[in-house]
């Protein structure tokens, strides 16, 4: 199932003192995604993913208000709100990527392309994962490329027996635009 939730503004500087818009919509679809892996070696995988192989269109709804400034309060006074609609089609896309387990430092090292043979942008994934202490802890580092900036992720992992605890962070190359965390907790029964 897909889920998308669609916000739009625009601010026609234009018309002094100005106008603007903002758009707000959401709506659901459904897909099927597939893929494979192979075991190529002991230590290499190899694997393929297409999502949305098959996508139904659907549509997504909402409000667009417009507003004008007004000069004398210094405010935005809403001027109209009419419903919005827009069809969304889900394109394919397709990832490959590559896993290698290097044994002599038991570092796991994994680099993918998503939309590799779509017309958007191409993404390009690297990674690695060290695991420590019997597999108890989990060092993680990666890069990846988010149009003209590159992103650095880091993390770390308790593995202890059936529970598994995650955190990682993830920043721009400047540490200015795009800072993110996650946390994550699982537990097997």
């Amino acid at each position: 199932m897909m889920k998308t939730d669609y916000n739009k503004y625009f601010l026609d500087i234009s018309t002094l003192p100005g106008e603007t818009s903002e758009i707000s919509a959401s709506g659901n679809g459904f897909g099927l995604d597939a893929g494979v892996m192979a075991r190529v070696s002991d230590v290499l995988k190899v694997g393929a993913e297409i999502r949305n192989l098959w996508a139904a269109d659907y549509t997504i709804t909402g409000e667009e208000k417009e507003y004008a400034y007004d000069v004398v309060n210094d405010e935005w006074d809403l001027q109209d709100t009419i419903d919005y609609e827009k069809k969304i089609h889900p394109e394919s896309s397709l990832r490959v990527g590559a896993s290698l387990n290097v044994p002599v430092i038991n570092t796991l090292i994994a680099a993918d392309i998503d939309n590799f043979a779509g017309e958007g942008e191409q993404i390009f994934h690297l990674g690695m994962e060290k695991n420590l202490l019997w597999n108890g802890i989990s060092l993680r580092a990666g890069t990846y490329n988010q149009g003209d900036d590159t992103i650095y992720t880091a993390g770390m992992g308790l593995n202890l027996a059936a529970f598994h605890l995650d955190m990682a962070l993830g920043a721009d190359s400047k540490f200015e635009n795009s800072v993110g965390g996650m946390i994550s907790f699982k537990t097997k029964f």
